[in-house]
């Protein structure tokens, strides 16, 4: 694996937590990563697609490249 040289602003290191936001508000989130990640690939693919179409002339081409 190869990295890219460290940029400004980059994080090296992140030891993110929602144990506060749990204490405070209580919050639980809905899904986990794994749900959703899907959840959100398959909205993206679902608007693209949509929005892609007006940019080819008709859908069969817009199929040809997915």
């Amino acid at each position: 694996m190869r990295y890219s040289p460290i940029r400004k602003g980059d994080i090296p290191h992140s030891l993110a937590s929602i144990e506060k936001a749990e204490k405070i508000w209580g919050y639980k989130p809905e899904f986990n990563f794994e749900k959703g990640l899907k959840l959100a690939v398959n909205w993206y693919w679902k608007n693209l697609k949509l929005k892609t179409c007006f940019i080819y002339r008709t859908i069969e081409e817009l199929n040809e490249i997915i």
